[in-house]
């Protein structure tokens, strides 16, 4: 029996497609804002960010197949879960027909609460822009979740035998940058979770994250915005880059040239 056979080519087919809406999602969201901050680059390497918003510099070490193939997984499951909520909402303003009338009222016995689905964020006095996943608002209650797919191993570190439950530094600064903006919306925000789905086993756990990542969130990017407004940041291992290991991941590594890469991939 052979391995890899495909004479129809599906993989090249679908790794195309996958591309394809990876530069359709870049020019939905970014095109027209390169000069902002992005949320999601919270706690990550400050050099990426200046050669990001700052020099603007051309991308020219791009994800291979197998890390666009995993970053399309992580949209996927983002839209069903983001669809599974506009289904709720839709539930709530009476939009279904009778015939559903028992699972309305299982839902009702509930408190409701409504969803705010993929917002866009601006924080104009940080220059920070970018797209939170869900807030959560009753009457008297605001929430905000971020989602999280996790390989096997993050999965462990977090949630295994001997997992500590912590979310990594980074999605710590990025969830809080989004609640910042989220409280400056509502007025008031009482919770901050991130949710994570298991890649392997489709197990999901909610993690609270303290409020106090705010004031850290902006911590970050007020010092952020200082130093790449005095041009290109040096290297300086925990800020640029934040770990070792992302350098050869980084869209700019060539521009970049860290001296702890370990060759382009």
């Amino acid at each position: 029996m052979a391995v890899n056979y495909d004479p129809a080519n599906i993989i090249e087919t679908y790794d195309k497609y996958v591309e394809k809406c990876g530069k359709e999602n870049v020019e939905e969201r970014y095109v027209g804002n390169e000069s902002w901050f992005h949320a999601s680059a919270a706690g990550m390497c400050v050099r990426r960010i200046y050669y990001e918003s700052v020099e603007q510099a051309e991308r020219t070490n791009p994800p291979n197949a197998t890390s666009l193939r995993l970053m399309r997984l992580g949209t996927i499951v983002h839209d069903e879960l983001q669809d599974s909520l506009h289904y709720v909402n839709n539930i709530y303003n009476n939009n279904i027909d009778d015939n559903n009338i028992k699972e309305k009222s299982n839902y009702t016995k509930k408190k409701r609460f409504r969803f705010e689905v993929e917002q866009e964020i601006r924080i104009e006095e940080l220059n920070v822009r970018g797209f939170l996943d869900v807030v959560a608002y009753s009457d008297d209650e605001v929430y905000l979740y971020d989602f999280k797919t996790a390989g096997a191993f993050p999965w462990k570190k977090m949630f295994g035998r001997d997992g500590n439950s912590t979310p990594p530094n980074h999605q710590q600064l990025q969830i809080g940058t989004y609640a910042y903006a989220v409280k400056e919306k509502y007025g008031r925000l009482d919770g901050i979770n991130l949710m994570y789905y298991s890649k392997n086993t489709s197990v999901m756990k909610g993690v609270q994250v303290p409020l106090g990542v705010v004031t850290k969130a902006f911590a970050y990017w007020r010092n952020v915005k200082q130093k790449v407004e005095m041009g290109l940041p040096d290297f300086k291992h925990g800020s640029s880059p934040s770990e070792d290991w992302v350098c050869n991941y980084c869209p700019y590594l060539n521009h970049c040239d860290p001296p702890f890469k370990k060759g382009k991939r």
